[in-house]
C-alpha cells in the first residue's frame, strides 16, 4: 500500500485539503473542513474526519457522523454512521478508499451500519462498495439541470404548480434572505412546528444554527414573508461548487393557501441560477419502488430522477435485526 497513512484531521490541514477538493468536479459541501469545523463548532462529538495521506500530499478523505435515529417519539434509538457524499480518493484508487472505509467502521462508539449517502453519481465507485460488503439500497436523487434557460425551467414546472406560483405572486408573498438573529428564531420555530405537525423527529436545533453561524457564505436560509411582513415559511440549502443542495424547511400550516411552498421552490430555483450553480439538488426522493408524497410534489418542479441509492454495511448484524423487528412490531397496522 506505499506509504499510505489515513490520519485524522487537524486544523493545519485545511489548506492541502482544500487544495485535493478544489481539483475534483465530485466534492460536496459535506466532505469539507469547512462542513465538519462547523460541526464541531455547533457541540457535535461524533463527527470524525479521516485524510489519507501519500508521499506528503493528500490523496482522500472521508467525513462521518454518528446519527441518532428513533423509531418513533417511544422507541429506542437506532446509530447510524452516516457519510453524506462518500468517501473520495485520488483516481478513485481502491486501496485508498477500503483503507478510509476500514478506518471509518472501527471508530467508538460503534454504531449499527454505516450508510453511504452519494450526492453525484457514485458509479466508479460502486462496485468496489459492493466488494467491500454494502448493500444497495433504491433511492432517489432529485436534481435540476440549472444550465438550462430560466424559460425552460420555468416550462417544466407542472401546470397546477405553475398557477399556485403566479397566485402566491399576486398575493404579494416575498423571498427573501433571512440574515438576522430575530428572523432566523422564527425559522427554528416554525421548523419544529413543521415536524411536530408531521409527527417526525425534530432536527438538532443546536446543530443547526452552529451550521448557520459558522458557514454564513455556504448555508444560504430564506424566509417567505407576507405583505405585512409575517414569515410564514423558510427554505435553507448548502451552496458549494457547482451544486446548490437544499436543507432544512418549514411553513406554517394556516397558510399554506397561500402556496409558500410553491413559490418557495420556484424563487429557490431561480436564485440558484442567477448566482452560477449548475445543479440544485432538490433532496432525497425517497425509495423510487413505493409510494412518496414528498417525492410526488418535488417532481412537479422538473427535476431529473437518479437512483444513486443509498449503501449500506451493517457493523453489529445482531442487533441491527433486533432494531429491524422493533421498527417494524411498532409500525404493524
Amino acid at each position: 500500500m506505499d506509504n499510505l497513512e489515513i490520519r485524522e484531521y487537524d486544523d493545519k490541514d485545511k489548506d492541502a485539503v482544500d487544495g485535493f477538493l478544489s481539483s475534483r468536479n465530485d466534492a460536496c459541501i459535506f466532505q469539507t473542513p469547512l462542513y465538519f469545523e462547523a460541526l464541531k463548532a455547533s457541540g457535535n462529538k461524533l463527527a470524525r474526519y479521516f485524510i489519507a495521506w501519500r508521499g506528503g500530499k493528500v490523496c482522500g478523505c472521508l467525513l462521518c457522523d454518528i446519527l441518532a435515529q428513533r423509531f418513533d417519539k417511544r422507541a429506542l434509538i437506532s446509530g447510524i454512521l452516516d457519510i453524506k457524499g462518500g468517501p473520495l480518493a485520488e483516481n478513485n484508487d481502491a486501496a485508498i478508499i477500503r483503507a478510509l472505509l476500514d478506518t471509518a467502521k472501527n471508530i467508538r462508539p460503534k454504531a449499527l451500519f454505516m450508510q453511504i449517502a452519494p450526492v453525484y453519481d457514485p458509479a466508479p465507485i460502486k462496485g468496489l462498495l459492493m466488494s467491500y460488503g454494502f448493500d444497495f439500497r433504491p433511492h432517489l436523487a432529485l436534481q435540476i439541470d440549472l444550465t438550462k434557460s430560466e424559460e425552460e425551467l420555468s416550462a417544466a414546472i407542472g401546470k397546477h404548480k405553475y398557477k399556485n406560483i403566479r397566485s402566491a405572486e399576486r398575493k404579494g408573498l416575498r423571498f427573501k434572505a433571512v440574515t438576522d438573529k430575530e428572523n432566523f428564531d422564527l425559522c427554528l420555530q416554525i421548523l419544529k412546528e413543521t415536524y411536530e405537525r408531521l409527527n417526525l423527529p425534530v432536527p438538532d436545533m443546536a446543530v443547526f444554527a452552529g451550521l448557520a453561524k459558522n458557514m454564513p457564505s455556504n448555508l444560504k436560509i430564506f424566509g417567505i414573508y407576507t405583505p405585512d411582513d409575517k414569515m410564514i415559511a423558510f427554505k435553507s440549502a448548502f451552496c458549494y461548487n457547482n451544486l446548490a443542495y437544499l436543507h432544512l424547511s418549514g411553513s406554517v400550516e394556516d397558510f399554506h393557501r397561500l402556496h409558500p411552498n410553491e413559490f418557495a421552490y420556484y424563487k429557490l430555483i431561480i436564485r440558484a441560477k442567477e448566482n452560477g450553480f449548475s445543479i440544485l439538488d432538490m433532496g432525497g426522493g425517497g425509495n423510487p419502488e413505493r409510494p412518496y408524497g414528498v417525492r410526488d410534489f418535488k417532481m412537479g418542479f422538473g427535476p431529473q430522477a437518479f437512483n444513486y441509492g443509498h449503501y449500506v454495511l451493517p457493523l453489529r448484524p445482531a442487533l441491527m435485526k433486533i432494531a429491524k423487528k422493533t421498527w417494524y412490531f411498532l409500525h404493524r397496522r
